[in-house]
């Protein structure tokens, strides 16, 4: 129970020690200690989750620490270097353009398919509906108990 209680006293102390890395970080940045600067940053960043509230804090401490400016990017949800913000947003953009255009293609060789098959099908009953009029004007009664010319004359009609 000695133990117990001891352990306790430690992690509580330790949490005490950084109960406020924010503050820690602003006096790292007064005393111009990068080094304290960047570790009290990365604990910030890993702090699950991150204070909305405490973004600016945290990207104050990174950019000092760092020497290039930080930002929150809602997009990445993270606090990151405005260099590599601008970098991952111009590569989403131009994989969203590939994708677009992917897209585009796909739908084009969709519609051409379709106006393939439709020019074929057609040219098939073009022919057909030509066949079966022509056996129409020599065997009508034969002609008009096919299946198939049975079905274009209740289209179009017997032909004249």
């Amino acid at each position: 129970m000695l133990i117990r209680k001891a352990a306790i006293l430690v992690m509580f102390s330790a949490l005490g020690a950084h109960a406020d890395i924010y503050d820690d970080c602003d006096a790292a940045i007064k005393a111009g200690d990068k080094a304290a600067a960047l570790l009290n940053g990365k604990i910030m960043l890993n702090r699950q989750p991150v204070p909305y509230l405490e973004l600016g804090r945290i990207t104050k401490c990174l950019s000092f620490a760092t020497g290039e400016k930080h930002d929150y990017s809602p997009k990445f949800g993270r606090v990151m270097p405005v260099a590599e913000i601008r970098k991952a947003e111009i590569e989403a953009e131009k994989t969203a353009q590939e994708e677009a255009k992917k897209e585009r293609e796909r739908q084009e060789a969709e519609k051409l398919a379709r106006a393939r098959t439709f020019q074929r099908e057609l040219a098939v009953l073009t022919q057909l509906t030509e066949s079966c009029q022509r056996l129409y004007r020599q065997a009508p009664d034969e002609t008009i108990t096919n299946k198939l010319c049975f079905d274009i004359f209740m289209n179009i009609g017997l032909p004249d």
